[in-house]
């Protein structure tokens, strides 16, 4: 029995202390020998094997709920680390438990009627889909929402933001809201870039691939060129502390929004790292003029799906488009890559660089998921006050870009 499954047993037994939520740590029995589970950040290195184990056998991968993002999340993130909702299958003729479902949440509204439950949100989270085991993914996704229910009388609708609704997942969490008679509400959606390898737009001619083929032999003629991709610990490890220098030497050091200006950000970076080099994970792939990084971009991957994650160039060589050479090498390198299917370029919509290079769209909605069976007063309140909340922030950033152009 791994770490995980002793947490499962203290919830049950009633051992296990409450965690920042200040919600009931108590197991929710359910159907189908599913019992969920809610930990606080200081119990989630503890989830580490069952959560790696619950990674391979997911219906779809999210990097950002992987051991390695997660565990160094609790461990770095002095503000902001998660608490999670976590479903176990207790195993037939056995005391033993598996994890097969997983959603990291943040501190729910309370105190008013249809108060609503947002699901984890913070700068470096960038993909809101649950974690759910594919052999009963209907079965854990029920018991997550059961359990936040049960826990908190007050909320009435849980928030995801940026989730794939594409393919099995969008057909559980539609069946599961059926099943349960709550109503299921899409309050926005965006389209990013993404490649599932296909031909990029600098491959199939015109006036962006022929510009940055030039680019690409102006630089040639000051250095050797070269692209390389990190993958074991030690390098990892010295492409990292290159990435982080050079991220600080840019437009972000300037604005102190650098990963290295914050302590809790550089650390987790290093440890988020470090853990996916020992197994297999993350990378950093790297374009060098005579040796010197003059690109970078830090790669998660889980599962089949890779993210880009962040990426920096040296601002003294912009001339060449650092970063766009940089991107046509790590989807060549991908399309070699048997693991990976497809990456995330994890920009907003309608970033020119990436969007310049590459033509499919991964589309992500952020839904209101009614907690509650056969209600719709509350449900009712929770998109009122969502979408109130959401035009007032839009109209407050109008406000502050027009006083800006004017100052």
């Amino acid at each position: 029995m791994d770490q995980g499954e002793n947490i499962a047993e203290r919830f049950q037994t009633g051992t296990t202390r409450t965690g920042a939520m200040d919600l009931l740590a108590a197991a929710i029995p359910h159907r189908n020998r599913i019992i969920a589970t809610i930990l606080p950040p200081r119990d989630i290195p503890g989830l580490e094997p069952s959560l790696r184990t619950l990674e391979r056998r997911a219906l779809v991968p999210n990097v950002f709920y992987s051991a390695d993002f997660l565990v160094a999340a609790s461990q770095h993130f002095r503000n902001g680390a998660p608490t999670v909702i976590a479903a176990w299958e207790r195993i037939p003729n056995s005391s033993a438990m598996r994890l097969v479902g997983l959603l990291p949440v943040a501190r729910p509204g309370l105190g008013l009627p249809g108060a609503v439950q947002r699901g984890w949100a913070h700068p470096f989270l960038v993909l809101g889909n649950p974690l759910l085991d594919r052999d009963c993914a209907e079965a854990a996704w029920d018991a997550i929402l059961t359990a936040l229910a049960d826990l908190n009388p007050d909320v009435s609708g849980l928030l995801l933001k940026d989730v794939d609704l594409s393919g099995a997942l969008g057909q559980i969490l539609s069946s599961v809201a059926a099943d349960r008679s709550a109503p299921i509400m899409p309050l926005s959606t965006a389209a990013r870039a993404m490649t599932s390898g296909a031909p990029m737009r600098s491959e199939t001619g015109g006036r962006n691939g022929k510009e940055l083929r030039r680019q690409r032999r102006r630089l040639s003629e000051l250095g050797t060129l070269r692209f390389s991709v990190s993958e074991r610990a030690d390098d990892l490890r010295r492409a990292a502390e290159t990435f982080l220098a050079l991220e600080a030497a840019g437009w972000k050091g300037a604005a102190g929004s650098a990963l290295i200006r914050n302590p809790d950000s550089a650390n987790f970076t290093r440890a988020l790292l470090r853990s996916g080099a020992r197994q297999d994970g993350n990378r950093i792939a790297e374009l060098t003029l005579d040796g010197k990084t003059i690109a970078s971009v830090i790669i998660l991957v889980s599962g089949s799906r890779g993210a880009l994650w962040k990426i920096a160039y040296d601002e003294s060589f912009a001339k060449f488009s650092p970063g766009a050479l940089l991107i046509e090498d790590v989807t060549r390198w991908m399309r070699n890559a048997p693991q990976l299917m497809m990456l995330d370029s994890c920009a907003t919509e309608g970033h020119g660089l990436i969007e310049s290079l590459w033509d499919e769209r991964l589309v992500l909605t952020d839904l209101m998921i009614g907690l509650r069976r056969q209600e719709t007063t509350g449900f009712a309140a929770c998109v009122a006050r969502e979408r109130l909340r959401r035009s007032l922030r839009q109209h407050m950033r109008s406000a502050w870009h027009w006083l800006r152009a004017k100052l």
